[in-house]
């Protein structure tokens, strides 16, 4: 990016853009802070090398890396009574005069840069904008932008709106490191951890087909865990998953360090990951600290008592913030958490920690102001995992799953990480609560509101109805998707099941059929209303073969109206009908082209 950022156009002087804006997205914990801030060295070093080399140089740029959250406290706190002289609109020119950390020298000469639209500005983390993202998108589009400056934006695919940009910016996607390079990094912070060394070989090993390495890594990861092959499979599984993402992996070097010694332990998924992970953090942290609740000189038990009432106070912290969505939070929003559980201890923790400066997980933005200070969750992956273990565990937080509130909580897009963290354990405690999901209603369920209900129905061991009516199936990878989630444990308690008016397509029949397998208990389908899925022989054939081994074998009602149902479906549906022994009803009205319609 440092030659296309610093490439002069020849008509320059006369207003001419030198390069189109920037947008990077990538996920969460890929570096792209810490690229932009990379990239602001690359930049000052090349300026420096020009200058140095005498280089011609008419119009001279300079870089400015802006934090997004910098900015939005910046404006919250203009807000609530700062100066209005001070702000005029333009958020470049209000972040630098408002920014302690610019000497007046540099203040100065960033915004002569900025009159003479020299400034490369870097923009991190526009969907960290929280409260004021609207402004700050307004600004980057209506003002910035059409003033020609080289800029660059950050942020998750799922934190801004593509259409936006998509007109106007090069979109880049960050390339993430490899997995060599994020074991390597790992194995230096574990310091010679034989697991986790033996992990990544085995990984190396089944990537590049060696099976004598990959025998011999996984006997040793295998009498290590002391777990049988499924066990053991899962957590391989769990551990190249982890491996692909930085933060996980980071959090798992927390979880093998331990939280009273180093363990040998993997977990099975990311929820697992977190559980022992955020564990091993806090108790780290209290380890190192002076104060109250240090637990270096205390027994394991006692310790862990310490560990636990910590953890208490920042679940509560976390899923105030996520139920109010935010990333940010003040003391204020602290004081109401914690007072709404009725523990004053917990206060009290917060009190005793934050007066050292060391509060576990949290890094405070800051302190001494009106407000009484700004944090954050060290990272926003911490507050997600906390909210998802509280609405496993607890009873009252269950207005989030209201039922008229179901579809809009799978569709909105800053709960997404929170439901892939809840992977095979939110499901199950919702399902637990709420025997039943009804999800025709509106808002209908989007492609993101699908992928939502996927994390929820892998463990939803207890759920006995699903109504997916009216949820647009038209697509075989959705329904594939769906029988994927739900092959491990499959859903026994299901007794009712609504697919009315899906759209599902004749090649989405063996992935239905698969499905169904994994609902031994099911009692009644309905299919209505699907035109294309059993429109051939073949697709019939498709469904009635995935049941070949399993049968329905409590199923007592079919519906299969308005399906235009043609005749050489016969055959392969009534093999299918032999297989379900209790059946009663067979609902086939609309269907004309049956001879026995």
């Amino acid at each position: 990016l440092v030659p296309l950022l610093l490439s002069q156009h020849k008509l320059r002087l006369s207003g001419a853009r030198s390069t189109q804006p920037i947008l990077v997205r990538a996920g969460p914990g890929t570096g792209k802070s810490w690229s932009m801030q990379q990239l602001v060295y690359f930049l000052s070093e090349a300026l420096v090398s020009q200058e140095q080399k005498n280089a011609p140089q008419p119009v001279p740029l300079v870089p400015l890396l802006l934090p997004i959250q910098k900015l939005a406290r910046m404006l919250r706190q203009q807000s609530r009574g700062g100066n209005a002289s001070d702000f005029d609109g333009n958020l470049v020119r209000f972040f630098i005069k408002q920014d302690d950390d610019f000497s007046a020298d540099t203040r100065k000469m960033l915004l002569q840069a900025l009159e003479l639209r020299t400034l490369v500005i870097l923009m991190d983390g526009v969907d960290e904008a929280a409260n004021v993202k609207q402004a700050v998108e307004d600004f980057v589009t209506k003002q910035l932008l059409p003033m020609g400056i080289p800029l660059v934006l950050t942020s998750r695919p799922e934190g801004i709106r593509k259409r936006l940009y998509a007109r106007d910016f090069v979109i880049m996607n960050l390339q993430p490191l490899s997995t060599e390079e994020q074991h390597h990094i790992a194995e230096k912070q574990l310091r010679n951890d034989a697991l986790f060394e033996h992990l990544a070989a085995h990984s190396l090993a089944v990537r590049a087909g060696d099976e004598a390495g990959t025998r011999e890594h996984r006997k040793f990861i295998q009498d290590t865990l002391a777990v049988d092959d499924v066990a053991l499979q899962r957590r391989l599984s769990a551990f190249e998953e982890i491996s692909e993402k930085p933060v996980l992996l980071s959090v798992l070097v927390c979880l093998l360090k331990g939280w009273w010694g180093h363990v040998d332990e993997l977990p099975c998924d990311k929820f697992e990951l977190y559980e022992q992970g955020v564990r091993a953090k806090v108790a780290q942290d209290l380890k190192k600290s002076q104060g109250k609740y240090a637990i270096s000189q205390l027994k394991q038990e006692e310790a862990l008592q310490t560990v636990n009432l910590v953890e208490e106070m920042l679940q509560t912290i976390a899923t105030a913030n996520h139920l109010a969505k935010r990333r940010t939070f003040q003391l204020p929003d602290v004081h109401r958490a914690l007072a709404s559980v009725g523990k004053p201890q917990l206060l009290e923790v917060w009190s005793e920690l934050l007066g050292l400066g060391e509060v576990p997980l949290v890094k405070i933005l800051t302190l001494g102001e009106a407000s009484g200070g700004e944090f954050q969750f060290c990272h926003l992956s911490f507050q997600e995992f906390l909210f998802v273990r509280e609405l496993c565990r607890g009873e009252k937080v269950s207005s989030f799953w209201a039922e008229d509130m179901l579809n809009v909580r799978l569709n909105d897009p800053f709960y997404k990480n929170a439901l892939a963290l809840g992977h095979g354990h939110l499901g199950q405690a919702l399902a637990k609560q709420q025997p039943q999901w009804n999800l025709d209603r509106h808002p209908r369920l989007s492609p993101l509101g699908l992928e939502g209900l996927q994390h929820l129905l892998a463990g939803a061991s207890a759920l006995e109805s699903l109504d997916l009516s009216n949820v647009a199936l038209d697509n075989p990878a959705s329904m594939e998707a769906l029988a994927a989630v739900v092959a491990l444990e499959g859903l026994p308690s299901l007794k009712r099941l609504s697919l009315r008016y899906c759209k599902l397509p004749a090649g989405a029949s063996a992935a239905l059929g698969a499905f169904l397998a994994r609902c031994p208990a099911l009692e009644d389908l309905d299919l209505e209303w699907n035109r294309e899925l059993l429109s051939t022989g073949k697709a019939a054939a498709g469904l009635s073969d995935a049941l070949a081994e399993t049968g329905l074998p409590h199923l007592r009602r079919l519906g299969l109206r308005w399906c235009h149902l043609p005749a050489v479906v016969e055959h392969p549906l009534g093999a299918l009908l032999a297989r379900c022994p209790n059946l009663k009803e067979v609902d086939l009205l609309g269907n004309r082209r049956m001879r026995g319609a």
